[in-house]
């Protein structure tokens, strides 16, 4: 009732049993909280437990209250299949904003079997493409160091820390964002895919969480790289770098040749701006602009003719969707020019033999 936005966050089940002990002044002279001069101690236990999509076995809890500090102590709880979660953690009460601190830096999460709940509600703080996805299995393991957490809505940017998110043996059934980066890179979201995920550092700042070049592979068919910062207000600052694929191009307006743009752009990336919030994220295609990209490709198409190479005639993919084209972009005037003098060079470069 007190936090009804952690309902589905934390579920305990099974009765609480354990002493709850008092010791020493609740005020002072002045009528005010004393904490600094109370000592308390009291155990939280449990049969089984789900926190933030992780579960939890049979574990138990002790919080000791001194000189100001509460903290926490207790065994690795135990999780499903063989991980644990720790949390040598302790809250600073001396100051007028309650403080969570960690102890001394920690494996809070080791080996933990994640689910759609936990991309949901744990793993997308990190990056929201794993918040709706429609299956999920793996590997958790988090590590954290300096973290300093004020417990106040309006302190909570002034939190810090630093930590290491590891996600292995992942596999995945695409839905959400990851679904439309799929069919936008001309590869089927229909099937359970692989995902290969080196450990990622991020940083705490600012009330989000921020990191640099968040690379996910898709079995051996494509690698993301994601960038930006996720807050804990649940809003987005994002991109995500994608090869260029000519499923790309037809979706964002290309005309004409795309599937020959697609074949000299090979090695290209292109990055695309995620909106939205964490649980609802989106691809803004509208603000990729690949003006400069499409004029380097019409070129090269042109050093082809030029120097002899035959040209491959466009053909369907198959094994890409077609789809009704998004709005067309006026971005082909210097390609009208260029594929003009492409005809018109055609003739003189078969009869050339100089050296280019």
């Amino acid at each position: 009732r007190l936090a009804p936005q952690m309902r589905d966050k934390l579920t305990v089940r099974g009765p609480a049993e354990g002493t709850f002990v008092l010791r020493g002044p609740l005020m002072n002279a002045d009528r005010q909280f004393a904490l600094t001069d109370l000592e308390a101690e009291t155990s939280i236990g449990w049969s089984s437990a789900t926190a933030w999509g992780l579960e939890l076995q049979r574990a138990g809890l002790s919080v000791r209250l001194r000189d100001g500090l509460a903290q926490i102590d207790g065994e690795p709880v135990p999780t499903a299949g063989d991980g644990f979660l720790r949390l040598p953690l302790m809250i600073d009460l001396r100051g007028d904003i309650p403080i969570l601190r960690l102890r001394e830096p920690a494996d809070i999460v080791e080996a933990a079997p994640v689910t759609p709940a936990t991309g949901r509600e744990f793993i997308s703080y990190v990056n929201p493409i794993f918040a709706n996805l429609a299956g999920m299995e793996g590997l958790l393991s988090l590590r954290l160091e300096d973290l300093r957490m004020p417990l106040a809505a309006d302190a909570v940017a002034g939190g810090a820390g630093r930590g290491r998110l590891d996600l292995s043996r992942m596999t995945v059934k695409s839905a959400g964002i990851l679904a439309e980066l799929l069919r936008l890179t001309g590869v089927s979201p229909d099937r359970e895919r692989s995902l290969v995920i080196p450990d990622v550092d991020f940083r705490i700042a600012d009330a989000r969480v921020h990191y640099r070049d968040f690379p996910i592979r898709v079995g051996d068919l494509l690698d993301l790289v994601f960038s930006g910062s996720v807050g804990f207000d649940d809003t987005v600052d994002m991109a995500v770098s994608v090869p260029v694929r000519a499923e790309l191009l037809r979706r964002l307006g290309v005309g004409g040749r795309f599937m020959d743009y697609a074949r000299v752009l090979e090695g290209a990336r292109i990055e695309i701006p995620i909106i939205g919030t964490r649980l609802t994220p989106r691809l803004d295609l509208s603000q990729v602009d690949v003006t400069d990209l499409i004029s380097q490709a019409a070129q090269l198409l042109m050093l082809e003719r030029l120097r002899g190479s035959p040209e491959e005639p466009e053909t369907p993919d198959p094994t890409v969707q077609q789809e009704p084209p998004r709005r067309p972009r006026r971005i082909d005037p210097l390609l009208d020019i260029l594929r003009d003098e492409l005809e018109r060079s055609k003739r003189p470069a078969e009869n050339d033999t100089r050296d280019d």
